[in-house]
C-alpha cells in the first residue's frame, strides 16, 4: 500500500492522530478546542487520517493540522485499528495521542500529554454526552461550549477500564510499536480497543486519569452494531488467545507493508 504523505513532518515530540470516516464537520468544530493549548506549536502536530472517504482539510493546515487519505476498496472491511496502525508504524514522534473526531475537552489535553509523558495518560473525571438537539444548536452557533456542557448527560469515567478509550489518550509510541500495533483481525469496530487496552496494561504501563480534562462527546448517529455485539466478538476471539505475545506480525494479518 502506498501512502502519499511525508512522514518527516511527524518528527516532533507528539503526534496527535484523529482517524476520520466522513466526520469532517465534527473535526472542524473540535479542532480549535484541541489546539487551545499552552504547549508551543512546534512540539506537536495533529494528523487527520481519512479512512477511505476523502475529505479536504486544507483550510486547517495553517493550524498545525496535517491530513491524508487511505484508499479503501469498496469490498474491503477493516476495523479502526487499520488507520491507527499506519500512524504507529510510520510516525517519527516520541509520543502518540489520539481521539475520535467528535470529542472536545474541558481542559488542556495536549498540555496533559506533555506533563505526563511516561504513563498511559487519559482524559478523566466526567464524560459529557451531548444530546442531539444541543449538538445541532452548537453546530449552528446558537449555544456555546459552556452551555453544551451544562445540558449534557454525565457519566463518571471509571479507572482501569477500556471504556471511553478513544475519548482521548496518550503514551510513548514505543509501547504501541513493542506490541505490534492494533489487531486488525476483528470484524467490528470496538473490540480492537478492548484488546489494545488489555495488552498495554500487561506491559505494566501505569494509567493516569486526568480529572481536570474531561471529554465532551458530541452526539452522532447510533452505530449499526451494539456494545453487546462488540463484547461478544471480543469474548469469542479471546478464547483464541486475544492477549497475544510480543513478536506477531503487524496488525495480525500483515495488512501494512
Amino acid at each position: 500500500m502506498s501512502i502519499d504523505f511525508d512522514w518527516s513532518q511527524t518528527d516532533v515530540e507528539l503526534l496527535f492522530i484523529i482517524p476520520n470516516y466522513g466526520r469532517g464537520d465534527y473535526i472542524r468544530k473540535t479542532i480549535d478546542n484541541t489546539l487551545n493549548t499552552s504547549v508551543s506549536k512546534d512540539k506537536f502536530v495533529v494528523l487527520i487520517i481519512n479512512d477511505g472517504i476523502h475529505e479536504d482539510f486544507s483550510d486547517l493546515k495553517d493550524k498545525n493540522v496535517l491530513y491524508f487519505t487511505l484508499e479503501r476498496n469498496p469490498a474491503c472491511e477493516r476495523n479502526g485499528g487499520f488507520s491507527r496502525n499506519v500512524a504507529i508504524k510510520y510516525s517519527q514522534s516520541k509520543l502518540l495521542a489520539q481521539r475520535d473526531p467528535e470529542i472536545l475537552f474541558t481542559g488542556d489535553f495536549i498540555a496533559g500529554c506533555f506533563n505526563n509523558p511516561n504513563v498511559l495518560y487519559r482524559c478523566g473525571g466526567i464524560a459529557h454526552i451531548t444530546k442531539q438537539d444541543q449538538k445541532n444548536k452548537f453546530f449552528g452557533g446558537i449555544i456555546d461550549e459552556k452551555e453544551l456542557i451544562q445540558t449534557s448527560i454525565k457519566f463518571p469515567i471509571l479507572e482501569h477500564q477500556y471504556v471511553y478509550w478513544h475519548y482521548g489518550h496518550c503514551l510513548p509510541i514505543s509501547y504501541f510499536k513493542k506490541i505490534n500495533g492494533y489487531d486488525e483481525d476483528f470484524t467490528l469496530y470496538g473490540p480492537e480497543d478492548h484488546d489494545m487496552y488489555d495488552r498495554l496494561i500487561k506491559c505494566e504501563l501505569q494509567p493516569f486519569f486526568d480529572k481536570q480534562c474531561s471529554p465532551i462527546h458530541l452526539w452522532h448517529g447510533v452505530p449499526n452494531t451494539s456494545h453487546e455485539d462488540m463484547k461478544n466478538v471480543y469474548r469469542q476471539k479471546q478464547k483464541e488467545s486475544i492477549i497475544r505475545n510480543i513478536g506477531i506480525d503487524w496488525g495480525e494479518g500483515g495488512i501494512i507493508k
